[in-house]
């Protein structure tokens, strides 16, 4: 066995190791439905958490990928290799691809987000950016690499790069000019379709494996939050919040989301155009 496989083996196996868990219920995600005021979605992209509990570990991981009309999966390795991949591959691969490497395996990303997402993502980075005016903390806005190793390790070896949507860094001596080498405090993933099941499970189990301190998902069809806290290294069950009101991440309570002037940005047809995309 190759150590590409020996990598998507051990995904497979962290996994199955971080299924979700909550209260009798499921996740938010791409349900394409829209939500009556107060109620939650019932399913993560079609899968409820009961179902995902009950999968062996590699049929769990193929939940979590989406063919291409190509025969390539959205979140799959784009070609046969029989080594793990590092960063030094990835800054080989052309400017207009965007891909993230998890355990030296590499993960096509979305295609272009839709207005909706990219409508959220920026006014997210606008209230936080406003907020955090004059602190030590930075927020930035992708594509930004972050490499998810130890700081002792060269860029080049780094088998684990992300982009997150959103993310919040403390620490300077983590940025650099040409990426952000550690983890950072607090991440925001706007969800697509074809990225659902992946932000929900393979990257909330690699931000809980990194020390990410607070993750948040936000779901613009169904207008729901999803958060998880580190807590003694665990994120534990997720918290599920309608976007509505005012909120604060719990590592940043001097910030304050405000979901009204965000939602009015967002185009009147949102809805009907991400279930067109489901």
């Amino acid at each position: 066995m190759g150590d590409a496989e020996d990598a998507r083996v051990v995904g497979d196996r962290r996994l199955a190791e971080s299924r979700i868990e909550h209260d009798g219920g499921t996740l938010a995600a791409d349900t394409g439905q829209r939500l009556e005021s107060g109620a939650l979605p019932r399913q993560i992209a079609g899968v409820t958490v009961e179902q995902l509990a009950t999968l062996p570990s590699a049929q769990a991981s193929r939940h979590n990928d989406r063919v291409c009309p190509a025969g390539i999966n959205v979140m799959a390795l784009p070609k046969a290799t029989d080594h793990r991949l590092t960063y030094a591959d990835y800054r080989k691969w052309p400017a207009g691809e965007r891909w993230e490497l998890i355990d030296g395996v590499a993960y096509a990303m979305a295609p272009a987000p839709t207005i909706s997402h990219q409508t959220i993502t920026g006014q997210l980075f606008r209230q936080i950016d406003q907020a955090l005016d004059g602190a030590s903390c930075r927020v930035l806005i992708a594509p930004v690499d972050v490499l998810l190793s130890a700081a002792s390790d060269a860029d080049d070896q780094a088998t684990t790069v992300v982009q997150p949507d959103i993310l919040v860094v403390c620490d300077p001596a983590k940025v650099t000019e040409n990426n952000i080498h550690g983890a950072p405090d607090w991440i925001i993933e706007v969800l697509s379709p074809a990225t659902a099941r992946h932000d929900h499970l393979t990257k909330r189990a690699l931000y809980e494996r990194a020390g990410v301190r607070e993750y948040w998902l936000v779901h613009p069809v169904d207008r729901v939050l999803t958060l998880y806290t580190l807590k003694d290294g665990i994120y534990g069950g997720p918290e599920i919040a309608e976007m509505a009101g005012e909120r604060s991440p719990a590592i940043f309570p001097e910030i304050v989301i405000h979901w009204q002037a965000i939602l009015d940005k967002l185009p009147d047809s949102s809805a009907g155009s991400a279930e067109q995309h489901a």
